[in-house]
């Protein structure tokens, strides 16, 4: 592949009721887009790093579909070269309100800091009752949005990776990690941090490869940033 040409996008926030200056602003996004395309000879693929919908509910992710079908088309990018990976706004949060259990899970995962955060992880993983209880608040992301484009994760696939291989015969690999584990009402950047864990953030070492790893949420927002 001589030329490896990727488009961007993060928090492109569909809602249910939506005001009509949104509308304008992706009109104008799908304009600028287009001429970039055009002079670059087209896009090979989108990457998509969280909150497509606003609050996580269907219809805002068949709003998105809607788009982003037409946006391919404008840009002449594939859909099955679409990759997307979650965030806080993709979460269902009254999936979690609802149901202290979760609650008290991320609490505990939390608690456990960055040099415990692992073994917790692993100890709640443990059993698949726990597992599909902490991926039930994306359940609208995957089933509505992810599965469409091959993105769907989940305990026993918890990360996205796409291999492009570039012209002198190295890979780039994309890798899109999930930071919505932990996601409820009080997200912030202080106490109530995010998480990714060492099974999605370790990355091995392979010559001829390099990573381009997406995440929703910024460095300073993840409990375990060093890692």
């Amino acid at each position: 592949m001589p030329n490896l040409r990727l488009l961007h996008l993060s928090d492109i926030h569909f809602r249910q009721n939506e005001l009509v200056v949104f509308d304008d602003l992706r009109s104008q996004l799908e304009k600028a887009t287009q001429e970039v395309a055009n002079k670059l000879g087209g896009i090979d693929g989108i990457l998509i790093t969280g909150d497509i919908a606003f609050s996580g509910a269907p219809d805002e992710y068949q709003k998105a579909l809607n788009w982003l079908d037409k946006l391919c088309n404008k840009i002449g990018c594939k859909p099955e070269n679409v990759w997307s990976i979650p965030g806080n706004h993709d979460v269902e949060r009254s999936a979690i309100r609802g149901n202290k259990a979760i609650q008290t899970i991320q609490r505990d995962i939390r608690k456990a800091g960055p040099d415990g955060l692992d073994i917790c992880l692993s100890e709640y993983f443990r059993t698949s009752e726990v597992c599909e209880m902490m991926y039930r608040s994306i359940n609208n992301y995957v089933t509505e949005f992810a599965a469409v484009y091959k993105c769907e994760i989940s305990a026993a696939k918890p990360f996205v990776e796409h291999d492009f291989e570039l012209n002198d015969g190295s890979i780039l690999r994309i890798r899109g990690v999930n930071s919505t584990i932990v996601s409820f009402e009080n997200d912030d950047d202080g106490d109530n941090k995010l998480v990714v864990g060492s099974f999605q953030a370790t990355m091995p070492e392979q010559d001829g490869v390099e990573y381009l790893l997406m995440c929703h949420h910024p460095y300073d927002w993840l409990l375990d940033h060093d890692k």
